[in-house]
């Protein structure tokens, strides 16, 4: 049987656990570390001539270790596993006290180690003028080292086996844990958001809730950016984009590592050492694709070992639909890498196009690289396929942003609506000034992407043409 199982393993592939027969809770793994940091301490004991020091040692580790084990892990489960895995609609099971009761796993033998050990505390002679807890809860500890250690002659295949299973289970939920940071940011960006958002007061109309938010500027360019990113290139990190970084491409950070994404910053502005910043620029994107790449290198190596392994293992064995998964993991995390350098590759390109323009505008001239070899036999279907995508997109965005501008100019006539500043808490009145800035605003939004709308019309259109004079 397993005591106090974690009910959170397992729920998805980011969120793993300690795989039967090892132990799962803490509150068991706490007797066998106390008992292997008392037998450790044992000698030292001796030697200072103190011979209960190794039991004392394993007395107060074990309590102190299952209380900050269970403790800190219960937490990290509550407060950063559990909203994750709701947010993937997976429902948290109830906490159990006991599972596989019919099994016998390490937390049996650990058990049965720890019952012997308090029962010889309390029928052998006091060791070393060791009194009270400190004596019964040594004793269990060491029991409990030797009950782990019973468990492991008993089967060493299968716990072998589960540290296989357990060394896979971690791969796999690290190939997930960037969507789990992703799902942070985007939660930490919610809330932000939520905080400066102007709050209704009890009893306002559902015109005034509609009218609250022409308080808020943020909250204005939550709602329009949603229309103005499908033009300006959404490249899935928008929640952490540092934008203040001035670098040629947009950036965040990462574990404390500045991560380059194949977005061109055109905000930026050069400088008078421009030049020597975008060539400084090249060389960090360079060592960062070239620590990739030896990446990718090590784990297609351990890919092909693994699949090796893999054609190897006859069809009819059990653990060969696990090795498969594992294979296939491997792989999926090797293509993701490969899509970074492949990413830094083009964001290096960019630059060095970026260093020449630049090199060429010093000059008062502009560089352009030459047109393709056999240019009029080739035929931009891709090219044509995303244009069509995104000026569809577009298209969608038009109706929803008419529909605030009514509802804005509309409102015009309701004078006085009262609302709360999100960012001082204060009540205030929203003027008529305040609503023509917000329908002036709109009403440039509209204009851009009905602009961009027209232009992407235009060149579909000319490269329509292209393919069909390619085809011909």
């Amino acid at each position: 049987m397993r005591i106090l199982p974690d009910r959170y393993a397992d729920l998805h592939p980011a969120v793993t656990g300690r795989p039967a027969p090892w132990p799962s809770s803490y509150a068991v793994i706490a007797p066998v570390f106390g008992g292997f940091l008392g037998l450790l301490a044992a000698p030292i004991g001796f030697a200072f001539r103190n011979p209960g020091y190794g039991m004392r040692i394993a007395a107060f580790t074990t309590p102190t270790f299952a209380l900050l084990g269970v403790g800190s892990e219960e937490w990290a489960r509550h407060y950063r596993v559990k909203p994750y895995l709701e947010s993937k609609g997976i429902k948290i099971p109830r906490r159990k006290l006991v599972e596989r009761v019919t099994e016998i796993d390490a937390d049996n033998w650990i058990l049965l180690g720890m019952g012997l050990g308090t029962a010889a505390a309390g029928l052998m002679r006091r060791p070393w003028h060791i009194h009270g807890w400190n004596r019964f809860m040594g004793y269990a500890s060491y029991g409990g080292l030797a009950g782990l250690a019973g468990a492991l002659l008993s089967d060493p295949e299968g716990y072998t086996n589960a540290l296989d299973k357990a060394e896979r289970n971690r791969a796999i939920s690290m190939a997930y844990q960037a969507d789990m940071q992703q799902f942070w940011a985007s939660r930490r960006t919610a809330d932000d958001v939520q905080k400066n958002m102007p709050q209704p007061q009890v009893g306002m109309t559902p015109l005034e809730k509609l009218l609250q938010q022409a308080g808020s500027p943020r909250v204005e360019g939550q709602e329009f950016g949603k229309v103005e990113a499908v033009w300006e290139g959404d490249v899935g990190h928008d929640s952490i984009l540092d934008r203040e970084d001035p670098q040629p491409h947009y950036s965040f950070m990462r574990d404390g590592e500045r991560i380059y994404l194949p977005s061109t910053n055109y905000e930026w502005q050069p400088g008078p050492e421009g030049v020597k910043q975008v060539e400084d620029h090249i060389n960090v994107l360079k060592a960062q694709r070239a620590q990739l790449a030896r990446e990718a290198e090590l784990l297609w190596h351990q890919l092909a070992v693994k699949e090796a392994e893999y054609f190897d293992t006859p069809v009819s064995t059990e653990s060969r639909k696990e090795q498969e998964d594992f294979v296939s993991m491997l792989s999926h995390i090797h293509f993701n890498i490969w899509n970074d350098v492949s990413a830094l590759d083009w964001t290096i390109a960019d630059s060095n196009k970026i260093l020449l323009q630049m090199k060429a505008m010093e000059k008062r001239a502009h560089w352009t690289p030459p047109a393709p070899a056999n240019e009029a036999k080739i035929a931009p279907r891709q090219t044509y396929r995303l244009l069509q995508g995104l000026e569809a997109d577009l298209r969608a965005s038009v109706p929803e942003i008419r529909r605030y501008k009514e509802e804005y100019m509309n409102a015009l006539n309701d004078a006085g609506v009262r609302v709360i500043n999100g960012q001082t808490g204060q009540q205030i009145t929203l003027s008529r000034t305040d609503m023509e800035k917000t329908i002036e605003e709109t009403s440039k939004l509209l204009s851009r992407v009905e602009a961009h709308i027209e232009e992407l019309q235009k060149m579909t259109q000319e490269i329509e043409e292209r393919i069909g004079n390619a085809e011909r």
